[in-house]
């Protein structure tokens, strides 16, 4: 505790963090349920988890609201003084109070059993390609979800608190302004790099099968590569990739496979592995505390997709790992770098979000933000929405799904009753580029960095500016402090413009 006396010096910061450790314990415990389900987890447990969940998320519950903790945090907030991290405690309590104290402990038991149990269902409707075994699921976690919405409250629209919970502050004015921001340039460079007469839309690669063995044992020489320390995680295989993240020593990342397309498993392991480096280099001073956990989703998005994006598909990390890729099959046996490059890097139309190139990305979020917010407003009825979800591919990427497992079920999101997250997907891949301009402005280039096994000096930087802070800043707050700019999108539009146009 000597540690954390120097960001939280006052007595009754103290008090409060010994308050909230079990608190932190629950949420420690509910990582890992959530990580079992998506990994080992027999389906016929699916039951009893969400019960437990739902026991545990009731216990945090109580515990935040208990009135001596209210108290202590209303006697810190009024304490002169006080350090950035005790300022900072009482912000992310303080929230958190707000939150439980507007939702009855048996809406929260029920949420967390329907979202478990709508798991399963999604998974198995996914695996048959038919959205009628999780239509009705659906249909309860949007009814809890509005009413969710109306316990927290709004002014303006029902989709604002639910924002709120993922990324502090935005609403629906925000991201709409946000979005408008880029959907024009985006449109228009993808319009402009598919008009090119040497434009190709396929690969030869994407096609080409790979040995999954050896595809596993590349992922595993990629993270080392990477500084990945087995000590404090681990990689599996989920059906939709993910990082559970429950302390600095144990944050667990998951990828995919399939028969083909190798990019698939590669991309979805450097991203994940930029979720988990967040957490493991998060300030060991903030464990256990409200403040020790990575901040809004944006900013970890904005980890993974930096790795994924700039690290994941560049050029000197393929040539590194160029032998061992033509091992993966007889297709790929003749590959050179830069037939890797492009296939990694080539922009295209495309059904599936984690697998879209860096321009497509953002139309993926944008027809999931259009079909939440219709949903939301009663506007979107869920028998039409995988109807819906078609006609907006065919609109914005010209582009139909053959059947639902690559259309409307293609995301685990909705089926842990979540609404509100898609948007810090593209968030964070913006303010991704944020990151490198102003590394690079600071280091050096990154290909030159990976090219010189500079991994580390990488990692360091992002340490200082993101990984070190938790959850001391917000979004916008963190960038301000980190770079002397605001959020911004022309960060972005500058990096792909110069790229691909």
């Amino acid at each position: 505790m000597k540690a954390k006396m120097k960001k939280f010096p006052s007595k009754i910061a103290q008090k409060i963090l010994k308050q909230y450790k079990p608190i932190w314990a629950q949420k420690y415990l509910i990582g890992l349920a959530d990580w079992d389900l998506n990994t080992y987890m027999p389906e016929g447990g699916a039951k009893a988890r969400g019960e437990a969940v739902g026991q545990a998320e009731s216990i945090i519950q109580q515990k935040y609201l208990q009135p001596e903790l209210q108290k202590d945090l209303d006697r810190l907030q009024n304490l002169e003084n006080k350090t950035i991290y005790e300022k900072a405690l009482v912000r992310v309590m303080k929230r958190e109070i707000e939150h439980y104290k507007k939702l009855p402990p048996e809406f929260v038991a029920e949420f967390n059993r329907t979202a478990s149990e709508g798991q399963i269902a999604w998974r198995n409707a996914k695996k048959n390609s038919d959205f009628s075994i999780f239509r009705d699921h659906l249909a309860k976690l949007i009814k809890l979800t509005l009413e969710k919405a109306e316990y927290l409250g709004y002014k303006n629209h029902p989709y604002d608190p639910l924002i709120d919970e993922f990324e502090e502050g935005w609403t629906v004015k925000d991201l709409d302004k946000y979005f408008e921001s880029i959907r024009t340039p985006l449109k228009e460079l993808i319009k402009t790099i598919t008009s090119k007469k040497d434009y190709k839309p396929e690969h030869k690669l994407e096609k080409a099968k790979y040995d999954l063995e050896k595809m596993k044992r590349l992922n595993h020489k990629i993270l080392e590569f990477l500084k990945f320390n087995k000590n404090y995680s681990r990689l599996d295989t989920a059906p939709h990739p993910f990082t559970s993240e429950m302390t600095t020593t144990d944050t667990r990342i998951t990828t995919r496979y399939s028969e083909a397309d190798f990019r698939a498993p590669w991309t979805a392991t450097v991203h994940e592995f930029g979720h988990m480096i967040y957490e493991v280099q998060g300030d060991p001073e903030l464990e256990y505390t409200p403040l020790g956990e990575g901040t809004t989703l944006g900013v970890h998005e904005s980890q993974s997709r930096f790795y994924e994006n700039f690290i994941g598909r560049s050029k000197p990390l393929i040539e590194k790992f160029l032998p061992d890729i033509q091992k993966l099959g007889k297709q790929l046996q003749n590959a050179t770098t830069d037939d890797v490059f492009d296939y990694f890097n080539m922009v295209r139309p495309s059904l599936i979000r984690v697998e879209a190139d860096e321009v497509t990305y953002h139309m993926h979020i944008l027809i999931r933000y259009d079909l939440e917010k219709a949903l939301l407003e009663r506007k979107l009825k869920v028998d039409d929405l995988p109807e819906a979800w078609n006609s907006k591919y065919e609109e914005s990427l010209g582009i139909t799904p053959p059947n639902d497992a690559r259309g409307v079920l293609q995301d685990i999101h909705w089926s842990m009753g979540v609404f509100g997250y898609f948007p810090t997907y593209s968030i964070g891949t913006t303010l991704s580029a944020q990151w490198k301009h102003f590394l690079e402005k600071d280091i050096g280039s990154i290909n030159d960095l990976v090219s010189n096994n500079g991994i580390s000096q990488i990692h360091d930087w992002l340490k200082k500016n993101v990984h070190i802070h938790g959850k001391t800043y917000d979004l916008n707050n963190l960038v301000k402090f980190s770079t002397g700019s605001d959020f911004s999108s022309k960060f972005l539009l500058n990096y792909l413009q110069k790229k691909y146009a």
